[in-house]
């Protein structure tokens, strides 16, 4: 059963390392920099249909860890700004996929808020505080690529939805 456990979370991290080198050839969506679409989210949000908190904030946490020795940002402000959004974004997924009255659209959306929200105060801290009036752009930009992953996520689930009986559970 570990050994099952181990081989899911260990794809599940190469997947979403994956998806974020992939995300990182797609066209910029915003004026904003270092503004993304926050694909790797989805892995995360399918996730939380079978696993507990503490195998998706690992994931998101090597997600970010293992990405930044990829692109040379180890331990730089962009390393911090991935690692702050990644953890307050699983944190507020997982909370909300436990309420029957979120959909993924929804969840997704406030994940991507809250990641841009606190990756926004984080930068603030080394560069002023004058970047949070981005907040409003950060905002839209949130709903716009929540609402995508989002959807990316739904139509997932749908299909996992026929293999969700064979799959092992682990929260």
């Amino acid at each position: 059963m570990k050994s099952k456990k181990l081989t899911l979370i260990s794809l599940m991290i190469v997947l979403s390392v994956i998806v974020n080198i992939f995300e990182r050839y797609l066209p910029s969506l915003s004026f904003i920099p270092g503004a993304k679409w926050g694909l790797a989210n989805i892995i995360i949000l399918v996730g939380t249909l079978f696993m507990g908190f503490k195998e998706l904030f690992l994931i998101a946490f090597l997600r970010s860890v293992f990405s930044s020795f990829i692109f040379g940002t180890f331990m730089s402000t962009q390393f911090y700004l991935s690692i702050s959004g990644a953890v307050s974004s699983v944190c507020v997924m997982y909370l909300l996929s436990k309420k029957n009255f979120f959909s993924f659209v929804g969840i997704s959306v406030m994940g991507s808020f809250t990641s841009n929200s606190v990756q926004l105060f984080v930068y603030s801290l080394f560069s002023g505080f004058v970047v949070m009036r981005y907040m409003a752009v950060l905002t839209i930009f949130s709903v716009l690529t929540g609402s995508i992953t989002g959807t990316i996520s739904l139509l997932i689930a749908k299909k996992l939805s026929n293999l969700k009986d064979n799959l092992v559970t682990y929260h």
